[in-house]
């Protein structure tokens, strides 16, 4: 099959997984506070990002790339989807939302991606690619971080909504 290579992020956030995880699925809310990604439910185009099931499509756009993975788990402590970029490499990316052993009552949110595919190379270890992805996971978790410890302290309106439309 191939190579796999990881590229794997996490940051402690004080505020609990549930909110983590509302902050992180309310893609409407993106522009206010995050101008790294936008996320978008594709199919069914109508189903808030809460509510997406397993197979559902969403579009990512990473500042200009743009592609349509596939979801493949929406659970509480887990949202992951399943990508190809330009036919050239898969991905498979992963937002888990695990309760803290180092922060009391918060969250170690973990973004990671596998890669396979014939441009794996790109992101091996110690690669200007594999540090580049690096880098914008932890520049978004430092926004998601900040966002969620935001809506946690209850401040601003539509705090923790995750409607996501």
């Amino acid at each position: 099959m191939g190579q796999v290579r990881t590229v794997t992020t996490s940051i402690e956030i004080a505020a609990k997984p549930s909110t983590v995880r509302s902050v992180f699925l309310n893609w409407s809310s993106y522009p206010s506070w995050t101008q790294r990604w936008t996320l978008t439910p594709l199919t069914p185009p109508d189903r808030a990002p809460p509510s997406l099931q397993t197979n559902d499509k969403i579009k990512v756009d990473l500042k200009g790339t743009v592609f349509r993975p596939t979801i493949v788990e929406n659970t509480p402590t887990t949202f992951s989807w399943q990508g190809s970029l330009y036919g050239l490499f898969d991905g498979k990316h992963s937002f888990i939302f695990e309760e803290s052993k180092v922060t009391p009552g918060g969250t170690t949110f973990v973004n990671k991606e596998e890669f396979t595919g014939l441009l794996t190379w790109f992101v091996r270890e110690g690669s200007g690619g594999a540090e580049k992805a690096k880098v914008g996971f932890e520049a978004f978790n430092e926004d998601v971080k900040r966002e969620a410890e935001r809506v946690e302290r209850g401040e601003g309106e539509g705090a923790g909504v995750g409607d996501g439309k």
